[in-house]
Order: C-alpha cells, then structure tokens, then sequence
C-alpha cells in the first residue's frame, strides 16, 4: 500500500512539474527557430510561449460533426450566399428596365422567325420547293445543300433567341 502512495504522490510531483514548465522561442544567428525550456541567451530577443493546461485541451479535441450541425452549417452558408446576392444587386434605372424590355421582345420576335424559317426548311421539298431571289430579282429552287445549310443557320438563330427550344 505504502507503494501505491508512493507511486502516486511522485506521479503528482513530475506531472506538475511538466505543466509548470516554461519553453521559450527565439530564432539564433543562423536563422534557426529554436523552442527551448531555457530562456535565450541576454543578446537574443525571444519570448516566452504559454501552454495552456491539458484539461483546456482536451476540450477542443475533434468530434465528428452530427447530422444537424451539418445541415445547420449548410443552412447559415445558403444565407449568406443569399445576403450577398442581395447586396450585390444594383438598382436598376426605368431605362434599363425599358431597355431590357424591349431587348426581350426583340429576342422573341427573333426567335418565332427562327422557327418559322427551320420549319420552312425542314419541309421543304416534301409539301414546297424552296426558293430563293438572286441579286438581280430572280427566283431560283435551292438545291439539297443549300437548304441544309440554310436550315442549320436557323437552328443555330434557334439556340440563340429561343434559348435551346426548337
């Protein structure tokens, strides 16, 4: 029994030794940073560094986070991407409102002529025979190549007014 107090009474002595201790930092002539329990020699400038106790560490010690947290931390983040959205949102004048009107109603005129253009092409030679006016006046029937490029253009003007729909 005597042995067991023993044992734990130096236990005690050594361990608070070691959270009492001190360690310094300082960088010597070379360069090098060097961490030490004695303080640096008088022409070195270094400083103390505090160690917080084990017991104030063992608090901050990783733990998985649990389905909530995560989903919390998700939902704070949304938020957030939401407040600065709003923030970086300009007020917008009622000439660039009306600007951006009628930008949007020409867009759509633009792509119902598309459509109605790849549509002329895409029937052709089955219900009409497509024609086209030359320079000086002249209507001439296009051939398959033609027609095809032309109907090709007009799904590419598709895209860019109708934004993809056909």
């Amino acid at each position: 029994m005597k042995k067991y107090v023993i044992l734990i009474l130096s236990s005690l002595v050594i361990l608070s030794s070691i959270v009492s201790a001190k360690i310094y930092k300082w960088v010597d002539s070379s360069g090098k940073t060097i961490y030490s329990e004695n303080p640096p020699p008088n022409t070195i400038k270094g400083k103390e560094i505090k160690i917080e106790p084990f017991s104030k560490m063992a608090k901050h010690t990783y733990r998985p986070k649990t389905k909530q947290e995560k989903s919390d931390k998700k939902e704070d983040e949304e938020l957030e991407k939401e407040k600065d959205k709003n923030k970086n949102k300009k007020k917008v004048s009622p000439q660039e409102k009306a600007a951006k009107r009628r930008r949007e109603k020409i867009r759509k005129i633009n792509c119902i002529k598309a459509k109605k253009s790849y549509k002329h092409y895409d029937t052709a030679y089955t219900n009409h025979l497509p024609i086209k006016r030359t320079k000086d006046g002249k209507e001439v029937v296009m051939d398959v190549d033609e027609t095809a490029k032309r109907k090709k253009k007009a799904s590419q003007r598709i895209r860019r007014y109708c934004r993809g729909r056909r």
